[in-house]
């Protein structure tokens, strides 16, 4: 698995996500609040540290730097595909081209 610093993940993909806080997500009301996240893409594994808000039938997650009192890190979606897949895409940064 890859460190759990700042390095912005590339966007314009989806990501499986496979653990939060420790467990098998069943449902996006995991995500609600501060806690980990990992989520899988080309079989590397990215841990996440931060903290989620439930937006309609999405979750946003606010990456916190380690060590930091800023949130100001990359924005994620996190949400339910067909079956149940739980699923996180990284947002691009304001002002970036994607």
């Amino acid at each position: 698995m890859n460190d759990e610093g700042g390095r912005a993940l590339g966007t314009g993909r989806l990501y499986s996500v496979t653990d939060v806080a420790g467990h098998r997500p069943v449902d996006l009301d995991e995500f609600v609040g501060a806690t980990t996240v990992t989520v899988v893409s080309r079989g590397r594994a990215h841990r996440l540290i931060g903290a989620g808000t439930m937006h309609e039938q999405t979750v946003l997650f606010q990456r916190k730097e380690v060590d930091s009192d800023r949130d100001d890190g990359q924005v994620w979606t996190i949400k339910v595909q067909g079956g149940g897949h739980i699923v996180a895409e990284p947002l691009p940064a304001i002002g970036s081209r994607s």
